[in-house]
Parts: structure tokens; sequence; C-alpha cells
């Protein structure tokens, strides 16, 4: 049990009004024996705990004391949901599949920027979603949501998150790398240089493209988060392998699709942490274009990174014996390819509806930045207490988001707008 002083260290680290308690893994004893293992094999004083009434975010807190880690339970919901939509996005036609993708990015959109405390842009994100009557796409019931996932893919969903932030407690971040950096024995650059060509820009393009994020990426950060990712995903396929005898290719599958939904909601979550302090400092629309692009490329690296490794695992498994050099990897980064083509539609579109309606936003919001004395937010904030479809669904939002279900919507968003003129 955590010690009354970390137990402080950690009600420190959190922001208010954000309650938290001991995790109990939603009574999943499979994660929590993974847990285990992983501060056994490394020697932490490790706990963990469970947010709530704040944004899914993650909070690791180091001391003499022991380490922290505390997650939101709005962060598993969060994957699942994603994970739902993957499993069967291609069972739609082009038109529904577009629109239900669409609804749902933004719906998310919607509930990040209300935990990034800026309920003009929220609104305004609900504002852009079509309707589709009778679209249900979140559960405030963590543990229920959770035990509706098959056992192979729930317990790789909850530890791969958990696992990620294990790596970073054991391998801070090393000041002075670059993105040219190895990992796998490729450069995260050239990950990023992948990326940018498929876009298919041209040379003068690309070359732009590099200059500005050789200059600007921040290698230390990207090498930590893709260390903790490469740790995580070894540690979770192994543990489906031997721990619960899920077959290596059953358990490398799982695992990619933890992480893909692991990188998309962090990556919705960065977009939405930028577009919020852009929108507030009054950032130009080209800065802001580029400053996304940045968060789009480093969670890319992170991708394609993490498809080389699930390769390299996969080969030294099946060749354990075989002479170093002798291995022939690129035949297993092809298998790797062929389980992610099932759900790259779906990636697509969900990377796409980010970007477009991040940038949407943006613009939109130059129009709320003129009306300064709050007159647009304040009548959208009273419009509500008409509007009870939409009243219902933010209502169901900060539920999921940890809020206690006695919250009142309009309340709710007219004192966020009054903290936020008060600033």
């Amino acid at each position: 049990m955590a010690s009354a002083t970390l137990r402080h260290l950690v009600d420190l680290a959190l922001p208010k009004p954000c309650e938290f308690g001991d995790e109990n893994f939603a009574g999943d004893p499979l994660v929590r024996e993974f847990c285990d293992r992983l501060a056994q094999a490394h020697d932490l004083n490790l706990h963990f705990f469970v947010a709530w009434a704040c944004p899914p975010d993650v909070t690791i807190v180091r001391s003499a004391a022991g380490s922290a880690i505390i997650r939101s339970e709005r962060l598993d919901t969060l994957l699942i949901e994603y994970f739902n939509l993957q499993s069967v996005h291609s069972k739609w036609s082009d038109d529904l599949a577009r629109e239900v993708t669409t609804s749902a990015v933004l719906r998310w959109m919607s509930e990040l920027l209300i935990g990034y405390r800026h309920s003009g842009l929220a609104l305004l994100a609900q504002r852009l979603r079509p309707p589709l009557p009778g679209l249900r796409l979140t559960s405030p019931f963590r543990d229920q949501t959770l035990a509706s996932v098959p056992e192979l893919e729930r317990v790789a969903l909850q530890c791969a998150c958990l696992a990620h932030e294990v790596g970073h407690i054991l391998n801070p971040r090393r000041p002075g790398v670059t993105v040219d950096e190895s990992v796998d024995g490729l450069p995260l650059a050239a990950h990023i240089a992948w990326g940018d060509q498929a876009c298919g820009y041209s040379e003068e393009t690309l070359s732009a493209l590099q200059q500005h994020w050789r200059q600007h990426l921040n290698g230390p950060a990207l090498l930590s988060e893709v260390e903790a990712d490469l740790f995580a995903f070894s540690s979770v396929v192994e543990f489906l392998c031997n721990a619960l005898s899920y077959t290596l290719e059953d358990s490398i599958r799982a695992a990619l699709r933890a992480f893909e939904a692991q990188l998309f909601v962090c990556a919705c979550k960065n977009t939405c942490s930028l577009l919020t302090t852009s929108v507030l400092r009054g950032t130009s629309k080209g800065d802001f274009v580029i400053e996304d692009y940045l968060v789009g490329a480093q969670y890319l690296a992170r991708a394609r990174a993490l498809v080389r490794r699930a390769g390299i695992v996969w080969a030294i498994a099946e060749q354990p014996d075989a002479s170093p050099g002798t291995r022939d990897f690129n035949s297993y980064v092809r298998r790797i390819d062929s389980m992610i083509v099932a759900v790259q539609p779906f990636t697509a579109l969900a990377a796409e509806t980010l970007t477009h309606h991040a940038h949407m936003l943006f613009e939109q919001a130059h129009f709320l930045s003129q009306q300064r004395d709050g007159a647009w937010l304040a009548a959208e904030i009273a419009n509500l207490e008409n509007s009870s479809d939409l009243r219902v669904e933010l209502f169901e939002m900060l539920v999921a988001f940890g809020c206690p279900g006695s919250v009142n919507v309009v309340e709710y968003l007219r004192s966020m707008q009054m903290s936020a003129q008060a600033l």
C-alpha cells in the first residue's frame, strides 16, 4: 500500500478538482498480475492510482517514497471506443463509415476541449458533428465497458498503456539526443521522412519539411516516447504469450491494435491541447498548421518504430538460434504490414478527420476571439436550455469524464466560461 507521503505527492501533482484512489484495474486479476510482474522484474517500488473528474491523462510521480502512475479512468473507455469503432468500420458503407468516424472524432475532441477548459471550442466541435440519431459512442462505466471486450484485446489495451508509463520510469529522457538517434538499427529521422514521402510531397516541400522538423522536433522527448513504446510492446507480447498462452501471432496483433488506439487517443489529446493554447495565444493559422504537423510526425515515427520492433520480436521468437545477421527481418515486417492493412482505412480516416476538423475549429475560433465580451459563447450556453439532445450528449460526456451524476451542464460550462474570462 502506498505511504501517506506518496499519496500527498500524488494529490499535489493532479489538477483540481480531480480526485483519485487506488487502482483496482477494473477488477481484472490479469492486468494486476502483469503490473506486479513488471515491478518485481525491475525492482520497482511502484504504485498505481486511478483518477476521475479530469482530462484523460497519465501522471507519473517519482519520489523516495516510491513511484506512482496515475491514470484517468476515462482513458480506458476512450481506448475501447476507438477499438470498437475500428472493429466494425469495414461493415459499413463508405458514407456511413465516414459519418460515424467524423461524429466519433468530433465527440472525443469536444470532450478533450472541455478538459482543457475551452467551452467555446468544445461547443463548436459538437455543432460540427453529423446528425446520427441513436448512435451511442460511449459509456461512463469503465468496468462494464472493459468487460465487454474479449480477454486478449482487453488485457492488451490496459497493459500497453500501463507498461508505457513504466518504461518512462525505467528510462528517463536523455538530453542532447537528436532525431538521428537509431532505434532497432534505423534513425528516428528515417521514420519521419518516410511519412512525408508517403504523402506525395514535392522534393522542394520535402526538403522544407525536413529542415523544419530537424530544427524544431524535441529529440529527447521523441526518443523517450519511442523507447517507452518498445519496452511496453515487448513486455505485453511476452506476457500474452508466456503467462496467458496466446499464440505469438495473436499476441502481436492484439498489442499492435492496442498501441494504435493509444497513439491515436494521445495524438487527439495533443492536438486539442495545441488547439486550445494556440487560440488563447492568438497564434497565426500557418504556425498552428505546422505545429500540428509536428504532432502528427512524432506519432507516425512512433507507429513505424513499433511496426519494426514487432517484426524483430517475431523473427527472434521463431529463429532463436539464428546467427546474427542471418534473420530475414524484412519478411517479418511484411507479415506485420499485412496485419495493418485490414484496419488501415479506419486509421487513415480517423487521422484525416482529426487534422481537418482541428484546422476548421481553429478558423472558426477567430470569430470567437472577436467576441471579447463573450456574447456568442454566453448565447450558445444559454441555448442549451432549449436543446435537450445536445444537453444530454454533453451530460453523458461529463459523466464519462468523471463528473458526478448531479452535474448541471449549463452551470458547468458557464463556470468554465467565467474562469476563462477571469484569466
